[in-house]
């Protein structure tokens, strides 16, 4: 796959739903890893978690994002593999205001508010158009981490995708999901 089977968007649809409900095992399964880890804290500390510990399958599709709460700056620590194929370019060491189409970077940055303020892990779902054209779908989990005990300071991101012309074996799932949005 490369970047044109699956960019640029033009719209987009999205919605949460809660992050439990995610079929995606691996998704589920570090969630289960992230509360864990967090015991009685609302969220770990980037200290506490170790990339190594997940499938070697799945660090491919892992992002960290470090978030600076009183700017809300962002950058991505860790850009996986699997979405530098898909993207066409490995955003380590950027914004996703850097996200292309810029529609990516947008929504990325109110999940990433979202995040922040309610501090709790999220499962987006969503949907990329160009015209009336599907290119791609994405389920995203976001698990906050914490660094001072009090903010959201980083984001570990579990993503899947399914592109358009390639297998969707959840196509019925995305379906439901995104039929209320």
């Amino acid at each position: 796959m490369n970047a044109s089977s699956y960019l640029p968007a033009q719209s987009l649809r999205s919605v949460y739903i809660e992050p439990a409900e995610s079929p995606i095992d691996y998704q589920r399964a570090a969630l289960a890893y992230w509360q864990a880890k967090r015991g009685e804290r609302f969220a770990p500390g980037w200290a506490d978690i170790a990339l190594m510990d997940f499938p070697l399958h799945v660090i491919p599709v892992l992002v960290v994002t470090d978030i600076n709460p009183q700017t809300f700056e962002m950058s991505y620590r860790f850009w996986g593999t699997k979405l530098t194929e898909t993207h066409g370019h490995d955003y380590t060491g950027q914004s996703p205001k850097d996200l292309m189409p810029k529609l990516l970077g947008q929504g990325s940055t109110t999940a990433y508010r979202e995040l922040l303020e309610k501090k709790v892990p999220q499962l987006e779902i969503k949907e990329f158009y160009r015209g009336n054209e599907l290119r791609g779908r994405q389920m995203v989990l976001r698990l906050p981490l914490s660094d001072d005990g009090r903010n959201v300071t980083k984001s570990l991101n579990v993503t899947y995708q399914e592109t358009a012309g390639n297998a969707r074996p959840h196509s019925e799932f995305f379906d439901y999901v995104l039929a209320s949005v």
